[in-house]
């Protein structure tokens, strides 16, 4: 299985119909998959479901039927949870230069804000990005934003109305919110796209909270320390659990005068909670000796508020010698591969897993 330039969004929304298809094909004796390295969370995404085995896709909690959808964002991510005791509906529109937006619904947690959006444009390569989110006055920086349309069933390419923004936020919201403003720009087309020039403006100011979210977030202190073979210490911090997503904060210590990008090292934290849940953690962000380790509701794997505990296992990858690499599992016999830019890539596993015990350390 390879892709070549899906976005994150893309390969979500590709990837069901595309296993499947191979599926029912003729293997390879060992399938490659491509790392996407120019895309990090996109390869992220990828490299830990095949690593379980399974996409996170067909995870009983995303693929399960939808009998009763609760709003906009959790019959877009294809959810059986109840996520509207958290999200405030905003219903408002603005029509711009060809350009119909709506937002629909917000959620808002300590570092990403879900926004349902309805986009409807006359023209054929229209397409919508979110930019930036204003906050109580104050602009936050965003490390990227994920775009979601509704229907994973169609190809990509086709537009459809409903869409799911996930900005990521490099700092956290603060508890209190008095007002925020969402803003996204529109393009007539690709090239205006790709240049950045000729964008729409669209500004939807509105008032929510994330108080439902945070009275039942569960935050603890996390002890724990793995070196590496170069001698750097990564010291996890602290384990942070909502409905919607979590966090893993890290410290890197004792690093060597010529280390790079931690995470342009692929790292990662794979393992389960105490209710069984897979979960699978990808470095978000790296900030000089600060890393984030962050999972939530679009990759399935996330553990549960009411686990008393969540084991991991801290691992990453590197380019081998082809006649070195490793297979990452195996599917109906059939060994699965990871390359890098055509390079081959092994996982690397560090440590033993460790146990974060969430009930008694609960603060």
């Amino acid at each position: 299985m390879k892709a070549e330039e899906y976005s994150f969004v893309e390969l979500f929304n590709k990837i069901d119909s595309q296993l499947v298809k191979e599926a029912e094909g003729e293997w390879e004796k060992r399938k490659k998959v491509s790392f996407f390295h120019s895309n990090f969370v996109k390869a992220a995404f990828v490299a830990i479901c095949v690593s379980f085995g399974a996409l996170c896709i067909f995870q009983p909690q995303v693929q399960a039927a939808v009998k009763e959808f609760t709003g906009w964002i959790a019959r877009i991510l294809q959810l059986e949870s109840d996520l509207s005791p958290y999200a405030e509906v905003i219903h408002k529109q603005e029509i711009n230069n060809g350009f119909t937006l709506s937002l629909d619904e917000v959620i808002l947690s300590d570092h990403k804000v879900y926004a349902a959006v309805t986009v409807n444009t006359e023209y054929p390569e229209g397409t919508v990005n979110g930019t930036y989110v204003t906050v109580n006055g104050k602009d936050y920086s965003v490390e990227s934003v994920y775009d979601q349309a509704e229907d994973i069933g169609q190809e990509l390419g086709e537009q459809v109305p409903r869409h799911l923004y996930t900005f990521v936020l490099k700092d956290e919201l603060p508890k209190t919110v008095t007002n925020m403003e969402l803003h996204f720009a529109a393009y007539q087309n690709d090239e205006d796209l790709l240049e950045e020039k000729n964008a729409v403006a669209f500004d939807f100011a509105f008032s929510a909270t994330k108080e439902e979210l945070e009275e039942q977030k569960v935050q603890v202190p996390v002890d724990q320390k793995l070196v590496l073979e170069d001698g750097t210490v990564i010291h996890f911090k602290s384990l942070t659990i909502t409905k919607i997503d979590s966090r893993v904060e890290a410290e890197l210590e004792n690093i060597p005068e010529n280390k790079i990008d931690s995470c342009a090292d692929f790292y990662y934290l794979e393992g389960k909670d105490s209710l069984g849940n897979p979960i699978g953690y990808v470095c978000d962000t790296s900030n000089g000796k600060d890393l984030t380790f962050v999972c939530d509701v679009q990759s399935g794997m996330y553990p549960s508020v009411d686990s008393e505990w969540v084991e991991l296992r801290f691992y990453y990858y590197e380019r081998v010698q082809e006649e070195d690499q490793r297979p990452i599992d195996t599917v109906d016999g059939e060994d699965m591969a990871l390359e890098d830019d055509g390079f081959p890539v092994n996982q690397v596993e560090v440590g033993e897993p460790f146990r974060i015990e969430v009930k008694q350390n609960m603060k």
